[in-house]
């Protein structure tokens, strides 16, 4: 195994990514603060899918139609509520471009402001304005969890330097890394167990 990959969030699935210097995680995921290159862009789309967390309640678009009843149960709102449709992504060193969030990748570079949902998995690069989230889409709990890029903790899930899909941004902002999209985000796992929406969400 290459150093990369022992570093690789697609690998890991978590693990010590949120430990790993940050050089590590950008290189892993051959990546910079400017963001991805066209050509790399180009090969993860034939490698990853999409961004797209798989919806609480699966059904089959024709049942969705026939019973649209399922679209509005409690879960589903509160899924719309959680995905973003879009996100502000960094390629190539050129300015933030605002993007469809199903077209992110592991390995871009993107920022979250005020009162906006985080689009996937991020390790934080940078924090201002006292940036903080409310966490409660992932962990049921309402509680404001302030932003550090240089503080990880030993609890992946409570490490100030990450920033998990469906998270809201609740002051200042953040940019980050991707590192898990669609169904390899914390609240895609969650998902597949029938474990979310968490308990007091």
């Amino acid at each position: 195994m290459s150093a990369s990959d022992e570093v690789n969030p697609l690998l890991l699935s978590g693990g010590d990514i949120h430990r790993a210097s940050l050089e590590e995680v950008l290189e892993g995921l051959e990546t910079s603060s400017e963001g991805m290159k066209t050509e790399v862009v180009r090969k993860k789309r034939t490698t990853c899918g999409d961004n797209t967390v798989p919806p609480p309640l699966s059904a089959p678009a024709w049942l969705c139609c026939l019973l649209p009843c399922l679209l509005r149960t409690k879960s589903m709102e509160q899924y719309k509520e959680c995905v973003p449709q879009s996100a502000q992504v960094k390629r190539n060193g050129r300015p933030w471009v605002n993007m469809e969030a199903t077209g992110i990748l592991p390995g871009d570079i993107v920022k979250v402001s005020k009162d906006e949902r985080v689009a996937a998995d991020l390790r934080v690069i940078e924090a201002k304005g006292s940036c903080s989230f409310d966490t409660a889409a992932v962990t049921g709990r309402h509680e404001p969890q302030l932003c550090n890029p240089a503080l990880p903790s030993k609890d992946y899930l409570q490490s100030p330097n990450m920033a998990f899909c469906g998270y809201l941004c609740i002051s200042g902002e953040c940019t980050g890394v991707v590192v898990a999209t669609g169904a390899d985000t914390v609240m895609g796992k969650l998902v597949s167990k029938a474990a979310w929406p968490p308990k007091g969400y």
